[in-house]
């Protein structure tokens, strides 16, 4: 996906008591939790969250974010 300006999923890691959004942007919640499935340690738990154009996340990646 190279520029998310329509609704996109990324998958949340959670360890402990600690979360991280991953980089990736996936078109479906259905294609994130497929590979959240495959990719999962058993220390992890995963949340797919959805975001849209205003996803600073991406934005990062993008080298758009405003500082």
């Amino acid at each position: 996906m190279d520029r998310n300006t329509a609704p996109h999923f990324h998958i949340r890691w959670i360890t402990g008591n600690e979360s991280r959004i991953d980089w990736e942007a996936f078109e479906s919640h259905d294609e994130a939790e497929k590979i959240a499935k495959r990719l999962m340690t058993p220390s992890e738990v995963y949340a797919i969250d959805e975001f849209d154009h205003a996803c600073e996340r991406c934005a990062m990646f993008l080298g758009e974010r405003k500082i």
